[in-house]
């Protein structure tokens, strides 16, 4: 009984952000989708924050911890962060998917 509950409010819940995410950011939810544009919205901080980042900020946002810790190691630092959830990263062809993610940000 406590799954069936939890399992519709988690639907509710899904339904609330797709139509808050079209209604607030729509080209970003057509590009990366509500999951992840609500996501990055949230590790930004707002919309208005996202926008201003650059793009190289962007790709990697939600990575921070693996940039500093390969910064501080001198070794090669990662291609995406959030992004890489997006579903046109997610189904790109492995060597293709770092510059797809740059082109996304």
């Amino acid at each position: 009984e406590r799954v069936i509950e939890l399992t519709e409010y988690r639907a509710s819940l899904a339904e609330y952000l797709k139509l808050r995410m079209h209604a607030i950011a729509p080209n970003l939810t057509y590009i990366v989708g509500e999951l992840v544009g609500a996501r990055l919205i949230s590790q930004a901080g707002s919309l208005m924050s996202l926008a201003k980042h650059p793009s190289s900020t962007v790709q990697i946002l939600g990575a921070e911890k693996a940039l500093f810790r390969a910064l501080k190691a001198k070794s090669s630092t990662p291609k995406y962060g959030l992004i890489y959830h997006a579903s046109l990263v997610g189904q790109a062809p492995p060597n293709l998917k770092g510059k797809i993610s740059r082109v996304l940000a």
